[in-house]
């Protein structure tokens, strides 16, 4: 059918306004639009220093094994070094809520194509991008997270600023009350090793007296005296790089009025564990903070000492006892479930596993469960005697046996220290590691590696004396009673007195903050 219209229809079509709501969202202008991968001729097949004289030192390696066009760029600034505090820390984590919540929005149409960009906040801060290479993006990305570190307003509305930066600390610190036996045994067993580690409670008075001011000036004053160390990586040039990194020191310069000076305080910020004294037990017992809890735990730690250094090993190969110490978490991990949880059914959990703690090598035995029957305290004696029986059936292992089982778990940790990383993600992470610890060591994994080749069964057994069962290991075992168990009469005052009571080869520590400042000072040496 054909139907007539009124002269002037059409007309009106198009001059209709645009309805406000249907109006398409900005352009985002962090999308990349250059994908393109850079001249690999200057490529380099480690990372390498670009400017040895600049206050910036600047690490570069252009990536040629994933040929992805994307960069990982990751800078430490460092100020003047000194001991680290309970002000000090909250300061750095209520500037970073406060980062947070103005990057959550501003920077948000970045992550959206892939852009990750984070300022952290610590003892040092940490400025890290990654994401698409396109050189004029990551400009916009770096020169946009730096404006807002300067932008944060330090005059809010105290009600907003408590509810929104303050109240979610202040709960992050109440909430150590929900923490599992488990986790509760680890903070305390740190508590005892850590100098610059306190209670909760204190952390809580502490974040009381901070105003927004001094959060202004805690940013401020930080900037007046700071080293700076970068690593750029990926699809970038040595220029793009040192671009990126002069922006990262202009922003600081212009904007924080930062005093940027040449210098290595890498390895100022590495606070190692304190030692605790040889051939003794440090016991700590503690009821759970929930007290409708019905779990108990258990941890037992025994200190072995700097995480690179050989120790009493001197004659050895680099890496040699770390390397024990690394199959020593293989050779306990199947054995450690099957006594503890299958076995003797401690609890729900149990694990064996080797960790690094500020520097320092710590071997670690946990349990957890709610037997009424086997609490903390039963916990802790079958971890005991599952060392002893551990040893004494290695000690009585037949030939046949050894050349199978420890040739086994040689080869597995061969296979992981060889392992190559399956991203450029993962490939930064691991060079950065070595470049941000002050001691760049590039070929630590394969010397790790070969440090396994001359250890024998007979090392590995002596070693396992030495650290786990002999009059010298450095031992502290943490129990955590719940609802239903008991803690043990020992003695002498188990309040708060910070006293030290003696039984049997235990020490019994009560309040861990008064013990740790009265008798531990004595710091790991390379001879430990």
């Amino acid at each position: 059918a054909v139907v007539s219209t009124q002269s002037g229809h059409y007309g009106r079509g198009k001059s209709v306004e645009v309805d406000e709501e249907l109006k398409l969202p900005e352009t985002n202008v962090f999308v990349p639009e250059n994908f393109e991968l850079v001249n690999p001729a200057e490529a380099k097949s480690l990372p390498v220093v670009l400017n040895d004289t600049d206050p910036v030192k600047l690490w570069w390696y252009l990536d040629t094994e994933f040929s992805q066009p994307k960069i990982n760029m990751g800078c430490r600034i460092h100020p003047v070094p000194k001991a680290p505090s309970v002000r000090g820390e909250i300061l750095a984590r209520l500037l970073s809520s406060m980062y947070s919540q103005e990057s959550a929005e501003s920077l948000y149409p970045a992550l959206m194509v892939d852009f990750d960009i984070q300022l952290m906040f610590s003892d040092y801060w940490i400025a890290q991008i990654r994401g698409f290479s396109d050189p004029n993006k990551v400009k916009e990305v770096i020169n946009k997270a730096l404006d807002l570190l300067f932008q944060l307003d330090f005059a809010q509305p105290e009600d907003h600023f408590n509810a929104t930066v303050v109240e979610p600390l202040r709960k992050y610190y109440q909430n150590t009350a929900t923490l599992m036996p488990a986790k509760l045994a680890r903070v305390f067993s740190k508590m005892l090793q850590d100098e610059y580690m306190y209670s909760f409670h204190k952390s809580i008075e502490v974040l009381d007296t901070i105003t927004q001011s001094d959060i202004k000036s805690y940013r401020d004053d930080f900037l007046k005296d700071i080293t700076i160390d970068c690593l750029a990586m990926g699809n970038v040039l040595s220029e793009q790089a040192s671009e990126y990194s002069n922006i990262l020191q202009s922003k600081l310069s212009t904007l924080g009025k930062a005093e940027i000076v040449a210098g290595d305080r890498l390895k100022s910020f590495l606070y190692p564990a304190l030692k605790i004294k040889n051939g003794t037990n440090y016991v700590i017992r503690r009821k759970v903070l929930n007290l409708e809890d019905p779990n108990s735990g258990a941890l037992v730690q025994y200190q072995i000492g700097l995480m690179y250094s050989n120790g009493p090993y001197t004659d050895r190969k680099p890496f040699y006892r770390y390397a024990l110490v690394r199959l020593l978490g293989l050779a306990m991990k199947e054995r450690c479930f099957n006594y503890l949880r299958t076995q003797q059914q401690l609890g729900y959990l149990a694990s064996c596993f080797e960790e690094a703690y500020k520097d320092i090598l710590i071997y670690n035995i946990l349990v957890q469960g709610s037997r009424a029957d086997k609490g903390a305290e039963v916990m802790a004696e079958e971890i005991d005697k599952f060392v002893q029986l551990t040893y004494d059936e290695f000690s009585n292992m037949p030939q046949d046996t050894i050349d199978k089982f420890f040739g086994g778990i040689k080869i597995a940790m061969k296979k992981q220290l060889e392992d190559q990383p399956i991203s450029m993600s993962l490939k930064y992470d691991r060079y950065a590691l070595e470049i941000f610890r002050g001691m760049p060591d590039f070929e630590r994994r394969a010397k790790q590696s070969a440090a396994i080749d001359d250890i024998t069964f007979d090392d590995f057994l002596e070693f396992y004396y030495r650290y786990l069962v002999g009059g010298s290991r450095r031992k502290i075992s943490t129990r955590v009673f719940g609802k239903d168990d008991t803690i043990p009469n020992v003695g002498g005052d188990s309040g708060n007195s910070g006293g030290d009571y003696i039984l049997d080869d235990e020490v019994i520590v009560d309040d861990v903050v008064q013990f740790r400042e009265k008798h531990l000072s004595g710091k790991f040496g390379r001879e430990d």
